[in-house]
């Protein structure tokens, strides 16, 4: 592990390595080094400190200060460096942003952020009675915004008639949208509205905040000019069908998912056994290994992992010229593929 002690990424490998001591002999062989280390540097810093403290006296003082206002100086003045650098950077590669994707993207984005508060609304009636005035001004508002944007004439009709539907009349198959979390959340990131994608190995929920966050400020999501480099697309992208690779397989091993031929059977039988090998480290998911999640995590994080990798997949195609729009609104809006099942339904019966 290359990460310094002052990174969340250390702490969060230190507290990953205690929580799994009792399961893996190199997860305690970590937290034992990670313990050793941290010791280590409390002593070490806190002599200096102590010594520095013994002698102090005037002098000592003044020379301390002037150390101190240097070092401090060379710091910040190395991270404005980087975050004027960065800009710069980023000014550069938003002229050759293509506009008409950005704000494509932007518009289904807040769209997909109005489904998913109205969707909360709906689990929200379901679940306990809540005041009925407040539902109907927010679905009204929700409503206005997306006429004032002239985001609405843009919408697929079954998404409009969806959102015109009075408060707690959605059907109940359509409001578990977990995997429009997910393809928001690229959006996010996507947009620069997030400075990273949230990794999959953090177990990444459904968050209604990031949806409403955006519909009380759509002026974040549709005012901005610039996307991420391709290059980072492709990179998370890429960990994405590996992620999504190692899931497959322990689902196709233990039988709850199948395979499309007998080469992925071979393959995922190859992956299963390999992953059992006490030899090799397998691919963790918050504080359990694949082949240790239960099925329901199990299902969830593959969907999960496999709606990131189409999302950034189908951006990529988008930015290299690959008509993809209508693929993009299928996989934007699955809700109007469930409402379309619900309406066939009260047609054969």
């Amino acid at each position: 592990m290359k990460h310094s002690i002052f990174s969340s990424a250390f702490w969060r490998a230190y507290w990953v390595s205690l929580r799994r001591s009792k399961k893996d002999s190199r997860d305690r062989k970590l937290a034992l080094r990670l313990s050793v280390l941290i010791l280590f540097f409390i002593l070490y810093y806190g002599s200096l400190l102590w010594n520095a403290r013994a002698g102090f006296d005037a002098g000592t003082g003044v020379i301390a200060s002037i150390f101190a206002f240097f070092f401090v100086t060379a710091i910040l003045g190395r991270w404005v460096n980087n975050k004027l650098d960065e800009r710069k950077s980023r000014r550069e590669s938003d002229q050759f942003v293509n506009k008409d994707i950005r704000n494509r993207l932007a518009s289904d984005g807040f769209a997909l952020s109005v489904v998913l508060a109205r969707a909360g609304s709906e689990q929200m009636l379901r679940e306990k009675q809540m005041p009925s005035g407040i539902e109907v001004i927010t679905r009204r508002t929700h409503l206005d915004q997306l006429r004032k944007l002239d985001i609405w004439n843009g919408l697929d009709g079954g998404l409009r008639n969806l959102l015109l539907m009075p408060d707690g009349h959605w059907p109940e198959n359509i409001i578990d949208l977990w995997q429009s979390f997910e393809t928001l959340r690229c959006i996010r990131w996507v947009l620069r509205l997030d400075e990273r994608l949230e990794p999959l190995t953090y177990l990444p929920k459904m968050d209604y905040r990031s949806a409403f966050e955006l519909t009380e400020k759509p002026a974040r999501l549709l005012s901005g000019a610039g996307m991420v480099d391709t290059w980072d697309i492709r990179v998370e992208r890429n960990e994405a069908d590996a992620f999504f690779s190692r899931c497959y397989a322990e689902g196709i091993g233990r039988g709850i998912m199948t395979g499309v031929n007998a080469d992925t059977h071979t393959w995922a039988a190859e992956v299963f056994d390999a992953a059992r090998d006490s030899d090799r480290r397998d691919v963790l998911v918050a504080y359990d290994t694949v082949g240790e999640l239960n099925e329901d995590t199990l299902r969830y994080v593959s969907g999960v992992s496999f709606q990131r990798y189409h999302c950034l997949q189908l951006i990529m195609n988008l930015i290299d010229g690959i008509d993809s729009w209508e693929e993009w609104t299928a996989l934007c809006f699955p809700i109007l593929q469930k409402s379309e099942q619900v309406d066939h339904g009260e047609e054969r019966n």
